[in-house]
């Protein structure tokens, strides 16, 4: 007979109830759902009678219940106390991304569940597709060459909806790039390895609420590829096919729709032999793409079913909670600044209040504060690096207009001019080096991520990326 484990859920409804219950509880072979809990009292009991549980009446009690392990999707500033409850208790936690609000409380769940020896597993659901699992194979098999360049977007509408904790930073730790940009990191590491140097974009678009809806890091990984995540809250669901994007020094592998909560989507591969030569025509054959459509596997049962095994095998799930860590860390980790709301003029000259069509500026502006900061650098006016600046002229290009003229410093696009201005008493635009320290944060390929230096990376083979082959087979 198979062994199963007795699971309890704390946050049955959401996530829970749309997908991780039905289609990963209540179907995986080794797990069987004993209690669930939610402050929604009347809903937790839909909850529970709907898939034959017991409606427990808070987190003590769902923990007296007879449990081996406890999926938390809670809002993010519940996961803290939350996942400390289950590990005292000892219970074995899967719990919702982000771990915590912070990476201090997510290095503190880690710590904790460590300590008093049970797992601690990431919802990284979307590492389980197969075809996910697929384009890795290819990868790490060599079949695109070394990889250069990746993509993966992950976006949605996501309009003002009272109390929803993915508006408020207080609530649940940020916006776009907290909820969907960190499935997106987290499913490019799985492909390239771990990334050491990221830099980032927020913005506020669109919505008005506290949180980011828009969102673009930019990744380096240890293995020498770029890539790039976009990551917003502010498009039509029709108009994102979530992107999936890997090139090669042979080859591509290009998705849409596999980044998501389905079960597949559409993938192909544009692989070569072997090396060509150089083409000046430049010319492109059509038609020369192989589709990658390995049998679907549920993303949510795959889940389920890995973390219930690796409890029974007395060992780290694939998706472990220093995933989770790891992931909090990268996103932590850019030079991130709230934009500003600015007041511009419409087409008719009309005021109204957008958020800030140059969120560069804020960006520009801390820049030189961390200059200050770190390198001794003031502005060229010798005064304060100003943030404040809200007043756009009526020009389609809304070029700032500046309460004082030296302010105007700060505004030229991002090339060599900034540098110019920005570092006017020490070196010049062709030494660019604090840059480094302020704007971009590094991570080397360690658990600490202690900031390294930037160096180049040997082309090398494809041994790096073989990191965190989940659902493979061992």
């Amino acid at each position: 007979m198979t062994r199963t484990i007795r699971w309890g859920v704390i946050g049955s409804t959401g996530i829970a109830r749309r997908r991780t219950i039905p289609e990963g509880l209540a179907t995986a072979r080794n797990a069987q759902l004993v209690a669930v809990y939610s402050r929604q009292a009347q809903t937790n009991a839909e909850v529970a009678a709907q898939f034959g549980a017991q409606a427990a009446a808070s987190v003590d009690d769902l923990l007296r219940q007879d449990l081996d392990a406890v999926y938390i999707a809670s809002p993010p500033r519940l996961h803290l106390e939350q996942a400390l409850a289950c590990a005292r208790a000892g219970k074995h936690v899967l719990c919702e991304k982000p771990l915590g609000l912070t990476v201090a409380e997510a290095e503190t769940m880690v710590a904790s569940c460590r300590q008093a020896q049970v797992r601690l597993g990431t919802a990284f659901m979307m590492r389980f597709l197969a075809q996910h699992q697929a384009a890795l194979e290819l990868i790490c098999t060599g079949r695109i060459g070394q990889p250069v360049f990746a993509r993966a977007q992950l976006s949605c509408w996501y309009p003002p909806i009272p109390g929803a904790w993915r508006q408020d930073p207080a609530l649940g730790g940020g916006g776009s790039l907290m909820d969907m940009g960190g499935h997106c990191i987290d499913l490019l590491e799985m492909l390239l390895g771990p990334v050491r140097a990221v830099s980032c974009l927020t913005g506020r678009a669109v919505h008005g609420y506290e949180s980011e809806d828009s969102a673009v890091p930019s990744l380096q990984f240890a293995c020498g590829a770029l890539g790039v995540v976009d990551a917003f809250f502010c498009m039509p669901d029709e108009a994102s096919q979530n992107r999936l994007e890997v090139y090669g020094s042979r080859g591509s592998i290009l998705a849409a729709g596999t980044i998501g909560q389905g079960d597949h989507g559409e993938m192909v591969a544009c692989l070569q032999p072997g090396a060509a030569a150089y083409d000046a025509q430049q010319a492109r054959a059509s038609n020369q793409t192989t589709p990658i459509c390995p049998a679907p596997v549920n993303t949510y049962r795959a889940e389920i079913e890995e973390f219930s095994q690796a409890v029974l095998e007395g060992r780290d799930p694939a998706n472990s909670g220093a995933l989770g860590l790891r992931s909090q860390r990268v996103i932590a980790s850019p030079l991130r600044v709230r934009p500003l709301r600015a007041r511009c003029r419409g087409s008719r000259g009309r005021s109204a209040s957008v958020t800030s069509p140059r969120p560069w500026l804020d960006t520009i502006t801390a820049i030189g504060q961390g200059l200050s900061r770190h390198c001794g650098i003031g502005p060229p006016s010798g005064g304060p690096w100003r943030s404040d600046i809200q007043q756009f002229n009526a020009h389609e290009d809304h070029e700032p207009i500046c309460s004082r003229r030296r302010e105007s410093a700060l505004i030229p696009a991002l090339d060599g001019a900034i540098w110019r201005e920005l570092i006017p008493r020490r070196g010049t635009a062709k030494e660019p080096r604090c840059m480094e320290s302020v704007g971009i944060r590094l991570l080397n390929a360690h658990e600490d991520h202690e900031p390294g230096t930037l160096r180049a990376q040997p082309a090398g083979d494809n041994a790096a990326l073989r990191t965190q082959r989940v659902g493979c087979a061992r």
